[in-house]
């Protein structure tokens, strides 16, 4: 169990861009700023959490049982 998480983290790694470094840094200066600045937290915090969550690769967030699609499925 503890090698295959070890083992996807690793891909993860491998999968990693400089586009995904990008987000996270914006990720947390929108945190910085929700937390320590005080500038509209409500707002700044959900998407500076969203935004560094959603830029980890190979996360497995967006796929098909992912835990942001189940929130964003939509019943037909």
């Amino acid at each position: 169990m503890i090698i295959e998480g070890l083992s996807s983290l690793l891909i993860g790694f491998s999968n990693f861009q400089w586009s995904h470094g990008v987000m996270i840094v914006v990720g947390c200066a929108l945190l910085y700023l929700g937390i320590k600045k005080d500038m509209e937290p409500l707002l700044l915090v959900p998407i500076g959490f969203g935004a560094i969550l959603v830029n980890i690769p190979m996360s497995g967030l967006m796929d098909e049982g992912g835990c942001c699609a189940i929130f964003t499925k939509q019943e037909s």
